[in-house]
């Protein structure tokens, strides 16, 4: 196995241990979080993901943020290997797609990467620094480099998935800030 290999096992089953009552704690205080840096950043379009496994959910972040007025985007597949952004107005517009992950509707309005204000990004692992480990297949690192992205970019774990160091390769591209349930790390600073 490949260092990346190893450190993506690992953080798979650091992700899975957390379960039942802890992790619907963990998970409320994660999406209450999240919804305070996204109005403090002033956004108005925030990307977020449908949860796939043991990933962290931000699903009720998201009803909250739809609930004041703001424009949920949810990530679809184009194959090979691009992700493209479509306004969702709730979980009944999302559908299995890639890896059966739920994506939106065919019939969802696009949303321009440009007009993003806020990206919500999933992972294995992160440092406190914004440096993420993803599942391997590059889609985030593509985002992340487009040069029409101008959003926040906020990693969104639990903190049993954030390590002190992660195998990065020169393109890797450090986000903005890290979101757990023990508080939020910007450039490696932890606040409450």
């Amino acid at each position: 196995m490949t260092p990346k290999s190893l450190v993506r096992q690992r953080l798979r089953q650091a992700r899975q241990a957390l379960t039942g009552a802890a992790r619907a704690a963990a998970e409320a205080r994660m999406n209450g979080a999240l919804l305070d840096v996204a109005r403090d950043a002033g956004a108005r379009v925030v990307a977020v993901y449908a949860a796939a496994g043991s990933e962290a959910d931000p699903g009720p972040f998201a009803a909250s943020w739809r609930a004041s007025g703001g424009v949920t985007a949810y990530p679809r597949v184009v194959p090979p290997d691009t992700l493209t952004f479509w306004a969702v107005a709730g979980p009944e517009a999302l559908q299995a797609g890639y890896r059966g992950i739920l994506e939106p509707v065919p019939a969802a309005p696009a949303v321009a990467v440009g007009d993003l204000d806020l990206i919500v990004v999933p992972g294995l692992g992160f440092t406190a620094d914004g440096h993420r480990l993803g599942q391997g297949g590059g889609f985030y690192d593509r985002l992340l480099a487009d040069p029409a992205r101008r959003a926040l970019t906020v990693g969104f774990a639990f903190a049993g998935q954030v390590v002190s160091a992660l195998p990065l390769d020169p393109h890797d591209i450090a986000l903005d800030l890290i979101v757990t349930e023990d508080g939020v790390a910007r450039g490696g600073v932890w606040q409450g």
